[in-house]
């Protein structure tokens, strides 16, 4: 993980009190995430609210 990816991280868990949900989100690069999760900052939505993962209520997390 770059040190961008970091300090994107850092910012996303600041602004949503969440970490970003890398689990349910198969991004292939460092780049592809922090262009998520500039989106997001952008939008003031989370990941969920921007339907970029979705939580399963069958699972247990």
């Amino acid at each position: 993980m770059s040190n961008d990816l970091k300090a994107k991280m850092k910012e996303y868990f600041e602004k949503f009190d969440d970490g970003f949900p890398t689990m349910e989100i198969e991004a292939k690069s460092d780049a592809e995430y922090i262009k998520m999760i500039d989106e997001c900052l952008k939008n003031n939505k989370d990941a969920y609210e921007m339907k970029m993962a979705v939580l399963d209520d069958s699972l247990i997390y």
